[in-house]
């Protein structure tokens, strides 16, 4: 494995390489919030920030979202201390529905560095989903050549179903689940 390493203004990578310029475009291109949350529980980068009250430098245990979530200080403990590597989940607020995923970040001897955090507000998705705009298909080889497919619908209202049952909504969420050493953060 290559080591990543910058030279000039560029950043080189295992796969390939960025101007310090490309990177910084490519941040600000994606279509979701990102924060980086560093070992001591401040957010050291926002990226597109849903809440305009997050401040670099900011402890995670003093603002407001995170203090009505308290599993979220269960899912950094978890990251950090090696249980997980990810973790996913979905909310809603008001008429709203969000997925987080929070990743554990290790330099290259795996010291824990930090978490990495993806907002992406997924309302719009859910809202075509409900109303039918999507279809969920199969593609098949067709049996009369190995170069054309075969479309077939499978929709499911079943799945549908499954994953509303696993939006939660933040205004009844108990998450009594969030364990000791939150207060660190």
């Amino acid at each position: 494995m290559k080591k990543t390493f910058i030279k000039n203004d560029t950043l080189f990578f295992e796969n390939g390489n960025l101007k310090i310029s490309e990177l910084v475009s490519l941040l600000k291109a994606l279509p979701f919030e990102v924060l980086f949350i560093d070992s001591a529980g401040r957010i050291k980068m926002i990226i597109h920030p849903l809440d305009p009250d997050l401040k670099l430098n900011q402890r995670i245990s003093s603002h407001l979202f995170f203090k009505t979530m308290p599993a979220t200080f269960d899912f950094l403990e978890k990251l950090k201390h090696g249980k997980n590597s990810k973790i996913s989940r979905a909310l809603k607020v008001k008429d709203e529905y969000y997925n987080l995923t929070f990743i554990a970040i290790y330099d290259e001897v795996q010291n824990y560095l930090g978490c990495l955090q993806i907002s992406e507000n997924i309302t719009e998705i859910i809202k075509k989903y409900r109303y039918g705009g999507f279809i969920e298909s199969e593609f098949q080889k067709s049996k009369q050549s190995s170069h054309s497919f075969h479309y077939q619908d499978s929709s499911s209202e079943e799945y549908r179903q499954e994953i509303e049952q696993d939006l939660i909504d933040i205004n009844t969420d108990d998450d009594s689940d969030a364990i000791s050493g939150a207060s660190e953060l």
